[in-house]
């Protein structure tokens, strides 16, 4: 297929499509571009800021463990640094160690206060190197002579660390010393110094060997400290200052991982910030890009729609195509001639056109005006049988059958299409029933119109026999047709036949139970049109309570009676526990229904459900169950009529309001109000017992009194102010009332 044949056949969304694709295309490829060359600037920058970062860092790092080497040979000579020590080597045994446990014997041992006394250095679990430090309180006995100067440099040590960002962890721990607990209260503080995880790319590998050389220099050099090394598998050695040349090799397990672990800190704080740097310029790039991109979009938009209007224009009309051939053909008589036969054509298929589009919306017409007594008979409202066969009449339907049923239909779209609207859906199906003769093996089927924002619409069709097997093979040949032509399936089911018209709507209720229940991938066509009163020992179905439900909030009381009638006939025995099932299934309804019809009126529900419980048989049952329904639909009633009198003189009130605007009719009204034309007509009628345009002429005809008694206007300036356009529809209308002419009537009453 050439692209001018796409264009052609396709139309405008065609059109519009292959220039999107366009556009799209030339978006990615420029987005792919402008990302490329956004990333190699990004690469050229980061190697640089990182260089820098890790210089920062091991400065900062090696400045700190300075601190920490004075601070330490400062402590090495306090006293309370011993008993520390010497308390970690009596907890600790001579082989390897729990940490949990070591934390249980220390808790056990010591308690809160504000300083500590001692100070431990070790290797934690996750190859961290931890100090601990010990204060002792201003109480104690000899703290004036020996640990005055511990407060400038504890102070020191806490600034040195905190102030620069590096202080990760701070965990107190009760702790009191073991042999005096009245006298030496102790304070342990925890601290990480060597942890990776605060250096935005830390520069440990360089310096791994000799952090670990400084720390136990500083034990070497203490005779009674200890160490306690942990190694990757969570376990704890503890070694005194005799065993210190262990830790000279790196091939111990906790040397090792410490080794590990800060490689792997230096790794991480690298990607980090080059992540960090990327994401910087990223945020730069894209917003220079989302300008550029929409920039382009906008031009080739415009581009897009001038190319789309040019061939619309180009080759849609067939009659400017072949005015457009004629132009070139000129030279030729021949071709000429048959050019002009060739528009002749077109303007024929132009009009042809036009007569199926007036045809169409004729069609359209016709089904609206069925739309209003379809959506009465589906709904429920008690509609009598002389106000059908009236409506039947209007519409030019025949009711000779005698049986109703109706059908309910899902359709869906399984083609790889653009997606039709309901209305288009509804379209095609009440097309293909017009154009395949469905109507010659049935008597008539009526198109219901659904209202509702989904694919569901139902068709309801008279037949001369209970049996459905025509209308069901009816359907599955529309099935078929609409499966080839449109790619649109539809899944049906047929619901239980009905007698009157006026009982359509438990066929329909039964058919929409029954497909709604339908499990996905099976029939098309669901056969459901079997008797839907299961007879049962007890209770009824929910498709029977859904009925009763809608004939009891409609104030269908004769409907009501005969569903209740039939749920009792099918009843096989009236045993003590038949009657508890059908007394709790009818206090449930009945409670549903007051719930919708007055609300929360808890004392009326009370009572009703005492009379259905008090009951001790089945006759017993039923009568009560009448009773308590037809004043429900009495009182459903009456709310209407109420609510159908209200809107009356909500009707009345407008005319009397715009009775001076001679565009006042029964269209612009239902416009006003919201409702359709037919339904307000007939509403109208049934309520006030006259016409539409007769309510508006009497009260027209009041103020044409009214101005003809107090004022000596001429006739010709009380048209206007009456809603009377012209004078003539003024006489005409005045004489139709009175029986005589304006100027006689005034002579009249002025006598």
């Amino acid at each position: 297929m050439s692209l001018r044949n796409i264009f052609t056949r396709h139309g405008i969304l065609a059109r519009f499509f292959i220039t999107y694709l366009a556009l799209f295309l030339l978006l990615f490829s420029g987005n792919i571009y402008i990302s490329n060359k956004m990333i190699r600037s990004v690469n050229s920058h980061t190697a640089e800021l990182c260089s820098r970062e890790l210089e920062k860092s091991s400065v900062l790092f090696l400045q700190q463990v300075q601190e920490l080497r004075d601070i330490s040979y400062t402590l090495a000579e306090d006293p309370a640094f011993l008993s520390v020590a010497k308390l970690s080597g009596q907890l600790a045994p001579a082989d390897y160690i729990n940490l949990m446990k070591l934390n249980e014997e220390l808790d056990r041992y010591y308690v809160f206060n504000d300083y500590t006394q001692g100070i431990n250095i070790w290797f934690g679990n996750s190859g961290v190197a931890r100090m601990g430090l010990s204060f002792v309180t201003p109480e104690h006995p000899s703290y004036e002579e020996k640990y005055r100067y511990n407060d400038q440099s504890y102070a020191a040590f806490f600034d040195a660390f905190y102030q620069s960002g590096r202080l990760e962890q701070l965990q107190l721990v009760n702790a009191v010393n073991a042999n005096d607990q009245e006298e030496k209260l102790l304070y342990c503080v925890n601290l990480d110094i060597l942890s990776g995880n605060h250096y935005k790319a830390c520069a440990f590998f360089e310096i791994d060997d000799r952090i670990v050389q400084e720390l136990f220099t500083f034990f070497r050099e203490d005779q009674d400290g200890g160490i306690l090394l942990l190694n990757n598998a969570g376990q704890s050695l503890f070694r005194t200052s005799e065993d210190l040349s262990f830790a000279e090799s790196t091939e111990l397990p906790a040397v090792q991982y410490l080794d590990n672990y800060l490689q792997l800190n230096y790794d991480a704080g690298l990607f980090r910030c080059k992540v960090l740097v990327a994401e910087t310029y990223m945020n730069q790039g894209v917003r220079q890009l989302r300008y550029q991109l929409f920039g382009l979009m906008g031009i080739l938009l415009l581009l897009g729609l001038a190319f789309s209007f040019y061939f619309s224009y180009r080759y849609s009309d067939p009659l400017q195509k072949t005015i457009n051939s004629l132009k070139v053909n000129t030279a030729s008589p021949d071709k000429a001639n048959s050019s002009l036969d060739t528009i002749y054509q077109s303007v024929q298929t132009l009009l042809r056109s036009e007569e199926q589009i007036q045809k169409a919306l004729e069609q359209e017409r016709e089904l609206r005006n069925t739309e209003f007594f379809l959506g009465l008979l589906s709904s429920g409202m008690p509609v009598s049988e002389e106000y059908i066969t009236n409506q039947c009449a209007s519409l030019d339907i025949t009711l000779d059958a005698s049986y109703y049923t109706a059908v309910y239909l899902n359709m869906e779209l399984t083609s790889t299409g653009e997606e039709p609207t309901l209305a288009e859906k509804q379209g095609l199906l009440a097309w293909t029933i017009v154009s395949h003769t469905l109507t010659q093996t049935v008597p008539h089927l009526l198109f219901l119109y659904n209202n509702h924002q989904d694919n569901r619409i139902a068709l309801i069709t008279g037949l001369q026999s209970c049996s459905c097997t025509e209308l069901e093979t009816s359907l599955r040949q529309i099935s078929m047709i609409l499966w080839q032509k449109y790619q649109i399936r539809i899944v049906c089911s047929i619901g239980a036949p009905v007698e009157r018209l006026g009982l359509i709507y438990e066929a329909f209720d039964a058919a929409k139970f029954a497909l709604e229940r339908k499990s996905a991938g099976g029939e098309t066509v669901q056969t459901v049109h079997k008797n839907h009163w299961e007879t049962k020992p007890w209770g009824y179905t929910m498709a029977v309570e859904s009925s009763l439900v809608r004939c009891v909030t409609a104030g269908d009381t004769e409907t009501m009676l005969g569903i209740v009638e039939r749920i009792f006939s099918d009843i096989a025995d009236d045993s003590p526990a038949s009657l508890n099932q059908m007394i709790y299934s009818f206090r449930g309804t009945i409670l549903r229904i007051l719930s919708e019809v007055i609300g929360q009126d808890v004392s009326m529900i009370a009572a009703t459900s005492r009379h259905i419980t008090s009951c001790q048989n089945m006759q017993e049952l039923q009568i009560v169950i009448q009773k308590i329904l037809s004043s429900i639909c009495v009182l459903v009633q009456n709310e209407e009529k109420e609510k159908q009198n209200e809107f009356c003189k909500s009707i009345l009130q407008w005319i009397r309001e715009n009775y001076q605007d001679c565009n006042l009719s029964l269209t612009s009204t239902a416009d006003h109000f919201h409702i359709n034309e037919k339904y307000l007509s007939h509403f109208f009628k049934e309520t006030s017992g006259s016409t539409f345009s007769a309510a508006v002429e009497k009260v027209r005809m009041d103020e044409v009194i009214r101005y003809m008694k107090e004022t000596d206007l001429p006739v010709s300036e009380i048209c206007p102010r009456c809603g009377y356009s012209s004078s003539n529809s003024f006489y005409k209308a005045f004489k139709r009332v009175f029986g005589t002419s304006p100027n006689a009537y005034r002579k009249e009453i002025h006598t």
